[in-house]
């Protein structure tokens, strides 16, 4: 007897930390404990393997058993150390050190079952990651976890990943080396790749040409969005729309927006994420700040805005939403990132994600101030929801008119295909003209430094002076300055022109500023 080791990982976060499983087995009444910070499924997982090794046929010691996951200042939450707590104590058992040294190169990771099956997890693709970043050139996981593996084998290089259904397969694997099944072959034998699914086609929006061009111009810049309109109108539908005419998401992408979706477990959309689409995330008006920015009690846990990193966040009814809540967006609209702070430790999440909002008139969804039936001065309070401050944060306003008579002409709107090719040659140069002025960044119109935008990217001179003009006015803010630069950028990428002029800026600051839904007040 003596003290068996065995790997697993522990997340804060996107941040894995290494934490080594020890297992004792010394002298005293039969019994076990487990230390180490751990949150209840942690402690209870005692009785799980037990059962497990069991039904298994594995012997369970006739000591006593102190279970230790160290560090132990870390905390711990999840049941995905429950194969690594069984490896330590074979290991212990044993003492081999033959075992003792295949467990040394390994990460262990997965729920086990008490028939002995080995459960998915959360988190796998995070865990993957931080066991390259660790050195360790082996993981295992739960064969139900195999295809978000695989994938992330490919993004981790000098990591080998092992997928395993029962608890028998790893002891199989401790006690003779046999080697277990690569986790890319059991995705495939699963039927583990996803289709591609077909976009939703901007041709079904019928009519709205001044929306369909805002929508366009978001998508070429990465630009936030508030359309307004009455019921019906199509505000939903183009929001929806939006990721089919963006740019697939390149293979780095996919895997920074998986760690996310992987962690937040049956809340992300894992099989969205590998398509190649960009996310879309669409929570009701009621949601949360919690929800929305993310937290919880135990294991932090990602929002809406890091869900949808690298693709679109779109708040329907927005009036009808907390203005606390909407607040609540504009630090991470301009960091890009979120910051949930507790007592004792502090995790981010990424949160590069385009804003649409949606928005009726009034309650009475009246197109016109004529028709409105509301009492008083309800139309101007409920469009008054969105604070001046995140106001200025949104680059492109439009509003969505009735289409009736559209719908009696029949459509011939512009199909999704062709747009996106429109916003891919428009975006791909705007990211070969600021890597070339910054070296190494791949930013998109509405990302690019603030710094850089104004020194080394400026319009034509009417242009600026037409903008000193307007800030001189107080028609717009600093920052609506740069809004409105990054917005000249887009169109002028968009008509394939070498740099805004005059017409591009003018054209920027109307769709910038909000007289554009003043005309529904």
């Amino acid at each position: 007897m003596g003290v068996g080791q065995a790997r697993c990982v522990a997340l804060e976060g996107l941040e894995g930390l290494l934490v080594t499983v020890e297992c004792d087995l010394g002298r005293g009444l039969p019994g076990i404990s487990v230390v180490g910070l751990g949150d209840a499924s942690v402690v209870q997982a005692k009785d799980r393997i037990r059962s497990a090794m069991h039904n298994t046929k594995v012997p369970w010691p006739q000591s006593r058993v102190v279970m230790s996951l160290s560090p132990a200042s870390v905390p711990k939450s999840g049941a995905g150390f429950d194969l690594a707590m069984v490896c330590a104590m074979v290991s212990a058992q044993l003492g081999s050190v033959r075992i003792q040294r295949r467990l040394s190169t390994t990460v262990l990771v997965g729920e086990l079952g008490l028939d002995g099956s080995v459960r998915r997890v959360d988190g796998v693709v995070p865990i993957v990651q931080a066991a390259g970043a660790n050195g360790i050139p082996e993981v295992v996981v739960p064969a139900a976890n195999a295809t978000e593996a695989a994938r992330a084998e490919q993004g981790t290089p000098g990591v080998r990943v092992y997928a395993v259904e029962t608890l028998a397969d790893v002891l199989t694997w401790l006690h003779t080396g046999q080697a277990l099944a690569p986790a890319s072959q059991r995705a495939e034998r699963g039927g583990g790749g996803y289709a591609h699914p077909t976009p939703l086609d901007m041709a079904e929006v019928v009519s709205q040409p001044e929306a369909r061009r805002a929508v366009e111009i978001a998508a070429a810049g990465g630009h936030n969005l508030m359309l307004m309109g009455p019921p019906g109108s199509g505000k939903s539908m183009l929001a929806r729309r939006l990721p089919g005419i963006l740019p697939p998401m390149s293979g780095a992408e996919q895997l920074e927006v998986a760690a996310v979706h992987s962690i937040a477990g049956h809340k992300g959309n894992l099989a969205g994420v590998w398509s190649g689409q960009r996310p879309f995330i669409a929570p009701h008006h009621g949601v949360t700040q919690a929800a929305l920015i993310g937290g919880g009690s135990g294991r932090i846990l990602p929002g809406a805005i890091s869900l949808a990193h690298r693709g679109v966040l779109f708040i329907d009814e927005m009036p009808e939403a907390k203005a606390e809540v909407l607040d609540a967006l504009r630090v991470p609209m301009e960091t890009r990132w979120v910051e949930i702070v507790r007592a004792r430790r502090s995790v981010r999440f990424p949160a590069q994600f385009q804003l649409v909002l949606a928005a009726n008139p009034c309650p009475c969804g009246a197109e016109q101030a004529a028709g409105c039936t509301c009492p008083g001065s309800v139309r101007q309070r409920y469009q008054a929801k969105l604070s001046g401050p995140l106001r200025d944060r949104i680059d492109v306003y439009a509003c969505t008119r009735s289409t009736r008579a559209a719908v009696i002409r029949g459509s011939g709107e512009e199909p999704t295909a062709v747009i996106a090719a429109r916003v891919a040659e428009a975006r791909e140069r705007s990211q070969r003209r600021w890597a070339e002025l910054v070296p190494g960044a791949h930013s998109t119109n509405a990302t690019v430094a603030g710094t850089v935008l104004r020194k080394l990217g400026a319009p034509e001179e009417e242009g600026l002076l037409a903008l000193q003009e307007l800030l001189r006015e107080a028609a717009v803010t600093q920052r609506g300055v740069d809004r409105a630069l990054r917005v000249a950028w887009t169109l002028a990428d968009l008509e394939g022109t070498a740099r805004p002029g005059l017409g591009h800026i003018l054209d920027a600051v109307e769709l910038y500023s909000s007289r554009v839904l003043e005309a529904v007040a």
